[in-house]
């Protein structure tokens, strides 16, 4: 913030720069301190500090800005005051470290950028270390480290897959054609339902990296072609749901209910009988039979989630008896 010095007669002993102080550990602003806005050094008012007044002396007046936020390569914050004159002219520049305190003349160094935005570390793409035999014995990377002026500072190899510093067992070169594994591809079969209900099958083709994160996909019909997904995209194969049928069958003495009654083609998915009167006989799927089975049974059978139920074998009313079998089938 620009102010001015201005003595008890109303003249102005000279204009000033109040600037932010950071902790030196820790990067937060603790304080403020009053620098001359022309040299950037300490100042020491003589008189009170407020708004400088408005001259029309153009000959005389001058602009002193200050801008912060930035920072050099190594993270210091730093603040860069140019002054102008009444023309826009610019009669100094310079930047001050907002750590040290220290004022310097001139444009601030290069690789300075806004705080927060470090660009003093730079990694290389995969190299490969080859031992004698040929062999390829890591991969790895290299890592650059940039000084304040933007020279390279050091550099260090690091093992691409932990990130630890690494020593190399053969020489570090682009890697052998075939010993980089190209990024993995998987194919699933996706349903895209329409809001009119129609159902279509489609491909979709997972693009992995080297550390097995999907990067991308592409569609394609089951023929080959290129496919954009119009509706809801579900999980699976895209068949139609099956049908369920329900039926059921009145069995007296003479007839019974057998497998047979489950029309061609289809499935049972559950069965019940209840014995309406008199006495009944059944016969399980494992060949087990019950005689006798008094009014008022009632048994059920259900298959698991995509299972297949094996039904009764037989089902029968015995002399007076009255069985009512209802039965689902897809």
């Amino acid at each position: 913030m620009l102010l001015c010095d201005r003595l008890p007669d109303g003249t102005v002993a000279g204009r000033v720069v109040v600037e932010a102080v950071y902790d030196t550990v820790s990067g937060d602003r603790v304080g403020t301190r009053t620098v001359d806005a022309a040299t950037g050094t300490p100042y020491v008012p003589q008189g009170t500090l407020g708004p400088c007044p408005v001259s029309s002396d153009c000959a005389e007046q001058t602009t002193p800005t200050a801008t912060e936020g930035l920072c050099l390569a190594d993270g210091t914050p730093i603040a860069v005051t140019i002054v102008r004159d009444c023309t826009g002219a610019v009669t100094s520049e310079g930047w001050v470290n907002l750590t040290t305190g220290a004022y310097s003349a001139g444009a601030p160094p290069a690789g300075t950028v806004a705080c927060g935005d470090s660009r003093s570390i730079a990694v290389s793409g995969t190299f490969c270390d080859v031992d004698a035999g040929g062999e390829v014995v890591g991969l790895v990377l290299i890592e650059y480290q940039y000084a304040t002026d933007g020279t390279i500072e050091s550099v260090r190899l690091v093992d691409a897959v932990t990130g630890s510093t690494y020593t190399p067992a053969g020489t570090v070169t682009t890697c052998p054609a075939g010993e980089v594994d190209p990024p993995e591809q998987d194919v699933v079969e996706l349903c895209d339902t329409a809001a009119s209900g129609t159902r279509t099958p489609f491909l979709r083709d997972f693009r992995r990296d080297e550390f097995g994160a999907i990067v991308g996909h592409s569609d394609y019909t089951v023929a080959g072609a290129p496919y954009t997904p119009a509706g809801t995209v579900s999980l699976g194969p895209c068949a139609a749901p099956a049908t369920v049928t329900a039926r059921h069958m009145n069995v007296v003495p003479g007839t019974s209910w057998t497998p047979a009654q489950v029309q061609a083609g289809r499935r049972i998915t559950a069965l019940t009988y209840t014995v309406l009167a008199g006495t009944a006989a059944v016969t399980d799927a494992a060949g087990t039979a019950v005689n006798a089975i008094p009014a008022g049974a009632s048994v059920t059978w259900t298959n698991e989630e995509e299972g297949t139920l094996a039904p009764p074998t037989s089902i029968a009313a015995e002399t007076g008896g009255r069985v009512l079998v209802h039965w689902t089938e897809a």
